[in-house]
This record gives structure tokens, C-alpha cells and sequence, in this order.
């Protein structure tokens, strides 16, 4: 949803034909999907007029199958970064990691933009949904203090309230030098 939101948001300003998508996952099966546009496109959200020149960029996107904890491309190589509901899915001990991986690849002046869950009471919400249909993953949930601490060396440009009235926050930060 963040790589379909951000597309739109660069089509706005001319900038989507110019723009190169790259995806990285540890699951080939979610870059084989998202490549094939195999997905639900919410059309409240996301502007039907502009799916064809969207999943034109998917389609066309370089990918990497591997994990962020060693990220295939050489330093200060990529202007926006997107890390959608990323970091729950981590250890603990990776977290740094992953944040200085992204931080590395982020050019001078870049951007990396972040959404993550947040619960209250996680236990609550796990409990609530034991009996999915697709289970809940071992995940480690961060706060947003801590998250964003991973990141101390960029400017926080944008962020989400940090209230916790949802089960999500955001922030994007800079890369100044």
C-alpha cells in the first residue's frame, strides 16, 4: 500500500514516468506477486485512472529476494526508501541492522519513510486473533521512541501522532549529510 500511495503521490508531481521501483522481500512468492499486480488495489485510495501506469512500474521494478539485514545495492543509491510494516517482522537484535542497512543506501538528501503497528496491548489483539485464517507471525513489536531512535542520525521531517488511538504510527526522516 506505501509503494502504491507513494506512486500516486509521484505521479502528482510529474515525477512517475522518471521514478525506478526496486523490491526487496524474503518471500520470492510476494515479489513474484507484486511484479504480476496480484493484489488488491483499493480504488478509494488509489486513483483507477492511474493503475495501468502503476502496475506498469511494478511490473518493470528490479528485485531483490533476500533480507534487509545485508541490502543488495551500494551505498547512497536510492532517493525514497519505503519501509511499510518492516521492522515487527524483525528480531530485536536486527532491528539496528535493518535501520543502519537503509540508512547507508539512502542518498545525502534522501528520504525513508516509515508506518509500523503499534499496540496497546498486543496480548489483547493477538488473543483476539488466534483464529485467523492466516495466524498472526512471531513478531516483535517497537515503539515509536524506539524505532525512530534507530534513525537518530536523520532529520524527522514528518510524523504521525504518537498517541497510540491506532494500531499504526509513520514518520519520514532526511538524510542530511
Amino acid at each position: 500500500m506505501s509503494t502504491l500511495l507513494t506512486l500516486q503521490l509521484l505521479k502528482k508531481y510529474n515525477l512517475l514516468e522518471k521514478t525506478k521501483v526496486y523490491l526487496i522481500d524474503v518471500s520470492e512468492n510476494v515479489i513474484v506477486a507484486t511484479q504480476k499486480c496480484d493484489f488488491f488495489l483499493p480504488e478509494s485510495i488509489i486513483d483507477p485512472k492511474l493503475k495501468g501506469k502503476i502496475f506498469k512500474k511494478l511490473r518493470e521494478s528490479k528485485t531483490a529476494i533476500c533480507s534487509a539485514e545485508k541490502i543488495p545495492w551500494k551505498n547512497n543509491t536510492f532517493h525514497i526508501i519505503l519501509a511499510g510494516f518492516l521492522f515487527h517482522h524483525l528480531h530485536d537484535s536486527t532491528k539496528p541492522i535493518v535501520a543502519n542497512e537503509i540508512i547507508q543506501v539512502l542518498t545525502p538528501g534522501g528520504i525513508v519513510a516509515i508506518a509500523e503497528e503499534w499496540f496497546k496491548n498486543y496480548e489483547e489483539y493477538a488473543k483476539n486473533h488466534k483464529n485467523d485464517k492466516i495466524p498472526l507471525a512471531l513478531e516483535s513489536i517497537i515503539s515509536f521512541k524506539k524505532l525512530s531512535g534507530l534513525f537518530s542520525e536523520l532529520e524527522i521531517t514528518y510524523k504521525t501522532g504518537t498517541n497510540h488511538k491506532k494500531n499504526f504510527y509513520a514518520f519520514c526522516a532526511q538524510k542530511i549529510n
